[in-house]
């Protein structure tokens, strides 16, 4: 280890290696000086404490470990020697150095051989000529301390040394490619420089992968994803597990995870961040790495936008408590950040001081740093509008915004924008708040095109709130035409596309223009506080703007049933909590105001208990499920009441929760159902209705093909347990996307999952199907093994399928919103299987079909809900269908009555084939029907005509 060794042909490794700056490095160099004279004083104590000192000023660079072990070799220490060495030569698997400490560390453990081996790989990375003379001193100094086959291995060294003393060229060549790879280019000479390797006697076994990582990571640095990431995943596979290239494999699924942030693909860049921290892991880490804080940011920052606010937190603390180890201010500003975001909506006084706690502290860290300031800036300016210095926030929030715009950072501008049209909004600034949010809808529109439909879909989702506030800001300015071009823009788009790519978002006009005078054209948006609500009411003639915000109501409502069915206690200590109190985790919290005292939360728990108690059959609850579907005509359609006199129907577009509630089922005062009141129907919106308006199919097409009487006898794979964790379900959420793209099998996922293949028998779906074909003996039925996923695809490409004015399918049905391609329906599984198929018809499949009908039934549960998406609504089946070809949609809320489905689709066949009656009509005939009584208690409970709701033509 003379002085003049460290020096030799290390431009390899530091250029590539190394993230210090050109400052930093020339300090890091005089450790390294300090090193060298420690050596030559023969010092081991002062050469680790040198390298200890190395490790804490430069935790990412190789020299510090390898430098340490050969230290700790000389203390005798073998086990810690080896450790060091690990980090070291995993930072840098093709540094001479590392693998001459390599040699050493072998031959101190009796590895004769693998000594031998790694000096064959020392020679191929090292021009020096003098190279193996110092390794040979350093294994004669070692052998004063620990015995070695110095005699063999000195041996080795002359006898292989000749082999790599005129290899000058393979360097340049390799500097040459590494120049390239660092521009983000190919380099004509990899293959050269792999076959160079492979004709040498004993070559470095991972030297080809360790050049793809190079490759990669430079394609990826410059945002070329579509070759970077290949080569990245192909990295990946091939490293396995050698030992070298952990720390490689954790940095290329950092890169991973930064490529599908860019692409909106949340849930796998968290699965990519955990595996690179389990990557780096596998490394016995003596100090941890700034490496380790990359991917953990990138972890915490996947599930901020996943929405998983608790375990966002946690991480955050996790990144905090490693960037204080490692005193890294960048990363504790990012964690006190995460953390303030994470609180910064709440109404909790106690979480409050806790917010303002972090934000000071990484307000301190970041002050005088103008990079560590902009970190803060978004929370910054929240606090300067709490501090009523609106103009200022909105300012920085501005300034903010278009500097992210000009580095690229397109998300961040483009929720900077959307929080300062809220900031305007807030301030009665509407003309300009309509600005700002149409400045983020427009970064949005700029990037949409990029993506692919699941990438889309989530990124509306994430960024669907400055479509929020523009409706916002149209209700306050009482512009209907603005207001309803944004509600019509911010629901159902990706559906509109897939069915007219260049259909155009429907005008105020148009709409009316569409609409028939009996007809009432209603919008609700949820409103910028927890139970606020924006309808607007579409008449032919007119239309008109109503917010609705009944705080008193909501809060009573929660005091008598939310809290109870929420399991909250109302008392502490046997004293009630007042109107503006809570009992939370055995405190009792006092809110300021009446808007704080009702959350998100609350809100999202009343939908919840509402779709409970319309689930339910147990009679002791009916009163409280009235008082319900009675709240919910109060909040919902009492307000516009007097804009609906004279009308008959109903045309209802909703979002978010109100997807899941059927409004027929809503009481008013005199306790009647809407439905008796009002024919119903739901669209996704306008412009869907219209397109879907405008597909006409021949008349001479058949009745009706009708499925059940699915038997399930098939057996699912062995998967061992059911995944249960996040990343398990986001790991087969991916899988499950691979698998669809390729039009491959998923019941190994779908196992995982825990759907199996067997299920109980639903006789009445055998019923049903013959009920039809008993009332129109022209339909096709297909049973048992007739209704194989297989058959129904061949009947889907011989084109038969396209020849039913109705589809209707009995069977289970399924709708997983974690991972929203899986709400399907479940079709014959026997036992010897279904050929290729995995006997689950999933909406993406679905999707792919082409049907003609008038009608698509889906008898089953579950069959209307899905995965929501704000700015798009729940895509699922209902979506699924209407893009095959389906001018119309029943399905169902919930779980449904096997004897209740089966006589309301008699009911339902016998108007719309017998009295050739539409079946949206049809429907809500039925449901009338069945209230009235005549065929009997059982029937007249929403229970089972409240779930199946008509949509679309």
């Amino acid at each position: 280890m003379k002085k003049n060794s460290y020096w030799h042909f290390i431009g390899l490794v530091v250029m590539l290696f190394s993230m210090e700056s050109l400052s930093a490095q020339q300090d890091f160099n005089a450790y390294l000086t300090k090193y060298s004279q420690a050596f030559e004083r023969k010092d081991a104590l002062a050469m680790a404490k040198v390298c200890d000192e190395m490790i804490q000023v430069s935790p990412d660079s190789h020299w510090g470990y390898v430098l340490m072990s050969y230290s700790q070799l000389m203390l005798k220490d073998k086990e810690k020697a080896l450790k060091y060495w690990l980090n070291g030569v995993n930072l840098s698997p093709l540094d001479y150095h590392a693998l001459a400490v390599g040699v050493c560390n072998f031959a101190v453990q009796g590895q004769l051989e693998e000594a031998k081996r790694y000096m064959h790989y020392a020679y191929q990375v090292n021009g020096n000529p003098d190279a193996p003379r110092l390794l040979e001193e350093d294994l004669t100094l070692l052998n004063k301390y620990l015995a070695l086959p110095l005699s063999e291995l000195v041996s080795e060294s002359r006898r292989i040394a000749p082999i790599y003393r005129n290899n000058a060229f393979f360097f340049q060549e390799m500097g040459e490619c590494f120049n390239l790879w660092a521009q983000g280019k190919a380099c004509s000479k990899t293959q050269v420089l792999i076959q160079r390797m492979k004709s040498w006697p004993v070559p470095i076994p991972y030297f080809s992968n360790t050049l793809q990582f190079f490759e990669a990571q430079g394609r990826l640095e410059v945002g070329d994803y579509q070759n970077g990431i290949p080569l990245m995943k192909s990295f990946i596979q091939q490293s396995g597990q050698d030992i070298h290239l952990s720390h490689f494999r954790a940095s290329g699924f950092y890169y991973l995870s930064v490529a599908d942030l860019s692409a909106f693909n949340y849930g796998e860049s968290l699965v990519n961040a955990e595996l690179g921290l389990r990557a780096h892991d596998q490394v016995p880490l003596v100090f941890p790495n700034t490496y380790s804080l990359y991917l953990q940011d990138k972890k915490v920052l996947a599930l901020d936008l996943l929405e998983r606010p608790g375990e966002k937190a946690r991480d955050a603390m996790s990144l905090l408590t490693a960037a204080e180890i490692l005193n890294n201010k960048m990363f504790q500003v990012k964690a006190y950040n995460y953390l303030v975001s994470s609180l910064l909506m709440t109404t909790n006084p106690e979480e409050y001081r806790l917010m303002s706690q972090f934000f000071q502290k990484a307000n301190t860290l970041a002050k005088g740093d103008p990079a560590l300031e902009d970190i803060i800036g978004g929370n910054y300016a929240s606090f300067l509008y709490r501090e009523k210095k609106p103009t200022e926030a909105k300012q920085l929030l501005i300034s903010l915004a278009e500097k992210r715009l000009r580095s690229g950072q397109i998300s961040d501008a483009q929720l900077l924008y959307n929080n300062a049209g809220f900031l305007a909004n807030y301030e009665s600034q509407y003309v300009e708040s309509v600005d700002l949010f149409k400045r983020a809808i427009a970064i949005t529109e700029s990037y949409r095109s990029r993506l692919s439909p699941s990438q889309q879909l989530t990124m509306m989702d994430a960024q669907s709130s400055a479509y929020g506030g523009l409706i916002l800001s149209y209700e306050r300015l009482k512009d209907s035409e603005g207001l309803f071009l944004a509600q019509e823009q911010n629901r159902s788009r990706f559906l509109r596309e897939r069915l007219n790519p260049a259909v155009k978002p429907m005008t105020l006009k148009q709409a009316q223009a569409l609409l028939k005078p009996e007809e009432a054209l209603i919008y609700y948006s949820t409103g910028n506080r927890p139970g606020g609500i924006i309808i607007h009411v579409v008449t032919k003639e007119q239309a008109s703007i109503h917010q609705h915000y009944p705080i008193d109501a909501w809060l009573t409502l929660k005091k008598k049933y939310i809290n109870r069915f929420s399991g909250r206690p109302d008392a502490l200590n046997g004293v009630k909590a007042g109107p503006l109190e809570d009992v939370v985790n055995g405190s009792l919290i006092r809110y300021a105001s009446k808007e704080q005292a009702f959350t998100s939360q609350h809100f999202e728990e009343a939908f919840e208990i509402t779709r409970e108690l319309l689930k339910s059959y147990d009679q002791d609850l009916i009163p409280v499920r009235n008082d319900f579907l009675s709240f919910w005509h109060d909040y919902l359609i009492q307000p516009i009441i007097s804009r609906l006199q004279g009308k008959i129907s109903l045309i209802i577009s909703a979002e978010e929760h109100l997807n899941l509630l059927p409004f027929e089922s809503f009481m008013d005062r005199s306790g009647s159902y809407l439905i008796e009141n009002f024919e119903i129907a739901y669209i996704p919106s306008m412009t869907v209705l219209q397109e879907v308006r405008k597909r006409t199919y021949s008349d001479d097409r058949k009745p009706v093909i009708a499925m059940g009487g699915a038997t399930y006898q098939g057996k699912s794979p062995q998967v061992g347990t059911v995944e249960r964790g996040l990343l398990g379900f986001l790991q087969v959420q991916s899988d499950v996307q691979k698998k669809l793209n390729q039009g491959s099998n998923i019941s190994m996922e779908l196992a995982k999952l825990g759907f199996g293949l067997q299920a109980d028998y639903l006789a009445g779906t055998l019923k049903e199907v013959q009920m039809i074909q008993a009332m129109i003996p022209e339909a096709k039925v297909l049973i048992d093994r007739d209704m194989r996923e297989s058959v129904v695809k061949e009947l889907d490409r011989s084109g038969e399928l396209a020849n039913y004015r109705f589809v209707h399918i009995a069977t289970h049905g399924f709708a997983y919103e974690a991972i929203p391609e899986l709400a399907g329906l479940m079709m014959t599984s026997p036992p010897e299987g279904d050929g290729t198929e995995d006997t689950f018809l999933i909406a993406p499949e679905i999707a792919k079909m082409n049907l003609q009908a008038d009608l698509a039934i889906l008898s089953a549960c579950d069959t209307g809900t899905g995965k929501y998406y704000r700015g798009e609504g729940i895509n699922g089946l209902n979506s699924a269908l209407m893009i095959a070809g389906a001018n119309g949609t029943l399905l169902s809320l919930w779980p449904v009555s096997d004897q209740g489905t089966m006589v309301l689709m008699t009911l339902l066949y016998d108007l719309v084939f017998n009295q050739d009656i539409p079946a949206d009509k049809a429907l809500n005939a039925v449901k009338r029907h069945m209230i009235s009584g005549v065929m009997g208690a059982f029937y007249q409970d929403p229970v089972i005509w409240a779930p199946f709701v008509y949509a679309g033509k």
